[in-house]
């Protein structure tokens, strides 16, 4: 049976994402242990909060040198959200605006029914446009690319939307044309391939970016590098547009 670990570092909701492995028929732990996180065929890293806090809660728990050495001996790594965010090289964050987030997507973190999808979200009445940058931390450098704040009348961007799907995705394949769902209000503004060769990582010579536009902002939704793979959007929260997703995922593993 196909073994994914979700790694645990404090700042992910995982209930949804361990949910939507195992309806996938996969043997899914939940852990911060190194070992089973280097030897599972594939490491799902999620991510809720600020981008510092994220970061330094990953480095405290070792992710960050799990997920170097898996890339590292070619081993499969899907960052979701603010798992995403890290890979790249640097993220701006607000700690006003990341508290509201931070409460919406508490919010929501009741699992969204099926029959929601396709619709556009909450009700933007309840958001405020939130306040600019204040801080600029590293992320694991492995994606080129920086994380700022959306540039919306609304921010968070919270509900369904579409992507303009990478030609020859591996993630997107055969879901080109469906929603899924976001609640973020933060993005990587553009991506491209980096030297990772200081960490003995070689994620090749091909990166597929898909975007999503968002107010003023267009903004990577999926990049997909070699065996480095990761959304802005969540699948375990995007119905069976989502759970196809995992399930292209699961192909590669």
């Amino acid at each position: 049976m196909t073994s994914v670990v979700v790694f645990d570092y404090g700042f992910g909701n995982v209930r949804s994402m361990m949910r939507a492995l195992a309806n996938l028929g996969l043997d899914v732990t939940l852990t911060s242990d190194y070992r089973s996180a280097l030897e599972a065929d594939g490491l799902v890293v999620p991510g809720v909060g600020a981008f510092a806090a994220c970061m330094q809660g990953l480095q405290r728990a070792a992710g960050d040198r799990v997920i170097i050495d898996r890339l590292r001996a070619n081993r499969p790594v899907l960052g979701v959200c603010v798992g995403e965010q890290i890979m790249f090289q640097t993220g701006e964050e607000n700690g006003d605006a990341q508290a509201e987030l931070d409460r919406l997507a508490k919010d929501i973190e009741a699992d969204i029914q099926a029959d929601l999808r396709g619709a556009t979200g909450a009700d933007s009445s309840a958001r405020d446009h939130m306040p600019h940058v204040e801080a600029v931390s590293a992320g694991l450098g492995l994606i080129g690319g920086d994380v700022q704040l959306l540039d919306a009348d609304v921010v968070p961007h919270m509900g369904w939307d579409t992507v303009q799907a990478a030609e020859g995705s591996t993630l997107l394949h055969g879901i080109e044309q469906e929603r899924f769902y976001y609640v973020h209000s933060y993005a990587a503004m553009d991506a491209s391939i980096v030297d990772t060769a200081a960490h003995g990582i070689d994620l090749g010579n091909t990166q597929q970016v898909s975007w999503c536009e968002y107010g003023r902002s267009r903004f990577v939704a999926v990049v997909e590098q070699g065996p480095l793979f990761a959304t802005q959007f969540h699948p375990e929260k995007s119905a069976e547009a989502g759970a196809q997703l995992l399930r292209n995922w699961v192909g590669v593993l």
